[in-house]
């Protein structure tokens, strides 16, 4: 299961479909990576936002925030106990979308991260 997490979000990448571009939730690799994602638990699944190609972090704060929405006060466990899932899934977002050149992508970013932020009270 776990390399088909990352194979997936490889290919997804390679075939240049990118979290927040527009209607990458509408592409089969979207689908088939939230579903890859929904099989694997929150405590194993934060691995992966230590893997830094082919944007598999960041499809992995994606769907952590989105999916599985970890209480705010959860901490990386085994990776940075002082860290929140949540802080470190947003830093993860943000550092991503100052780098995004398509306007689109970058609206979509801003869009989807007020909505995060709003859920857990980030201000």
């Amino acid at each position: 299961m776990a390399d088909s997490y990352l194979i997936t979000c490889k290919n997804a990448y390679l075939s240049g479909v990118y979290p927040f571009n527009p209607d990458f939730t509408n592409t089969n690799y979207y689908r088939r990576i939230r579903n890859v994602s929904s099989q694997i638990e929150l405590k194993d699944f934060i691995g992966y936002l230590m893997e830094y190609q082919y944007y598999i972090n960041l499809w992995t704060s994606y769907f952590i925030l989105e999916d599985f929405k970890p209480n705010i006060d959860q901490k990386l466990k085994g990776m940075n106990d002082e860290l929140s899932i949540v802080d470190d899934c947003i830093e993860t977002v943000e550092r991503y979308a100052s780098g995004f050149e398509k306007a689109a992508q970058i609206d979509s970013c801003k869009i989807w991260l007020d909505k995060i932020k709003s859920h857990y009270a980030i201000g």
